[in-house]
């Protein structure tokens, strides 16, 4: 198991959700953060076996393949996300 080395290819609509999700957000009226793991999850060839496999998984539905590590950084991220948040002074 290796990460990718290079930027995957997005697709052309995941620039444009990007660019209307962040709009969005800053037009909330009450303060909203976002945990992108995108990219990060991307670097992660290994937990997308439809994407980069040899062809035998097309079409599975990556969230019940995925391997446990992805899913394990996310809640590691958002933990350590919400202790910054309560510790900081409102």
């Amino acid at each position: 198991m290796q990460p990718l080395m290079e930027q995957p290819n997005p697709e052309d609509d995941a620039d444009l959700a990007k660019t209307t999700v962040e709009r969005v957000l800053r037009s909330m009226s009450k303060p909203v953060g976002l945990l992108n793991v995108t990219e990060l999850s991307s670097l992660r060839n290994d937990a997308h076996p439809s994407l980069y496999s040899s062809g035998a998984h097309r079409g599975m539905d990556c969230s019940h393949w995925c391997v446990s590590g992805v899913p394990d950084t996310w809640n590691h991220l958002l933990y350590a996300e919400l202790m910054v948040r309560s510790n900081t002074p409102t």
